[in-house]
């Protein structure tokens, strides 16, 4: 099983990736960190592989917002809106600060946002949300986005 964080709307929403990690070939890894600990050692890649890199653990840490083009099995029988989007959320200061900023500058007055936690197991597995939660976009705390911790919940902002 599986947890996963998801942003829906019936409007289109920016795609955002507020986390400082990079996209490099293996030959600029080597160049900019050439004792870079990684899975594979960087002599047995290919020069011109595409890897992830960060220069600090931390700069993982941040708010992105892509869109869900390959969503898990069974993601249509939870959110009905027409626009999914993944939500890589870390339960940090500066992670809700950003996912606060990013909802009040691209949420129009008349749209309707939800917010989902929802766990995935198999094909023929499905999770029942739990929880429901109707929240104005001027009454959200950090306190709101700490429920996207738990298993099971949709945070409607209204």
């Amino acid at each position: 099983m599986s947890t996963f964080s998801f942003i829906a709307s019936d409007n289109q929403m920016p795609e955002v990736d507020l986390t400082n990690v990079k996209r490099i070939t293996v030959k600029e890894l080597k160049k900019i960190n050439p004792q870079a600990r990684t899975p594979v050692p960087l002599d047995k890649l290919d020069e011109n592989t595409k890897v992830l890199y960060c220069e600090k653990g931390e700069d993982m840490q941040g708010l992105a917002v892509s869109s869900c083009d390959k969503p898990p099995y069974n993601l249509e029988y939870h959110i009905k809106k027409k626009y999914v989007y993944w939500l890589r959320y870390d339960f940090t200061e500066k992670c809700t600060k950003q996912l606060m900023d990013y909802l009040n500058q691209n949420i129009v007055k008349t749209q309707q946002v939800e917010l989902w936690s929802i766990t995935f197991g198999g094909k023929n597995d499905i999770y029942n949300v739990k929880n429901l939660k109707q929240v104005k976009l001027s009454d959200i705390t950090e306190e709101v986005f700490m429920e996207l911790n738990s298993k099971g919940i949709c945070i409607q902002i209204i």
